[in-house]
């Protein structure tokens, strides 16, 4: 039978050492790719958001916004396929139905108003994404992807909403 010798030279550290650099090393790449990604899954890079609501938005009434971070691939596929009117329709609770695997953020804007999360609520937040839905009154998506941008600016206008933002 064989028998485990103890290391006194000093050799064991430095191999269990070289061992986790290893590992660590082998995922690196991957994750360099994913704006936010950390070792333990992806994290939502954004951190500062400026949400501005026109005068004319929405017909001149209150913007309903929610920012929704789903944690699973999966989850965040199938809120990409929703259109906002979709999301806040009262029958389909996601929040309901995905307590452990999705967080939201809901927000109500009155026309011209400015919103300005920074520090977000939700940056660092282990997620796969970050989506925002904007209850207009007519027909469309209605529908963003925030979560590859560092920095970003959503103006809500009369019919549609645009992002522009810093990766």
């Amino acid at each position: 039978m064989p028998q485990l010798t103890p290391m006194h030279d000093g050799a064991w550290p430095r191999r269990a050492a070289l061992l986790t650099l290893a590992c660590l090393a082998g995922g690196c790449g991957s994750l360099a790719a994913l704006p936010g990604a950390s070792l333990f899954g992806p994290r939502i890079a954004l951190s500062d958001l400026r949400l501005e609501v026109a005068r004319e938005a929405n017909d001149n009434t209150p913007l309903r916004v929610e920012l929704v971070a789903p944690r699973d691939e999966e989850l965040l596929a199938t809120l990409l396929g929703l259109s906002a009117a979709q999301w806040f329709d009262p029958l389909a609770n996601y929040r309901r139905d995905h307590p452990d695997t999705l967080r939201s953020w809901d927000y109500e804007l009155p026309p011209g108003a400015t919103l300005h999360l920074k520090p977000a609520p939700f940056a660092g937040a282990k997620a796969a994404g970050l989506v925002l839905f904007a209850n207009y009154k007519g027909k469309g998506a209605y529908r963003l992807r925030l979560d590859t941008y560092r920095r970003a600016v959503v103006s809500f206008g009369a019919l549609d909403a645009s992002v522009d933002g810093a990766r």
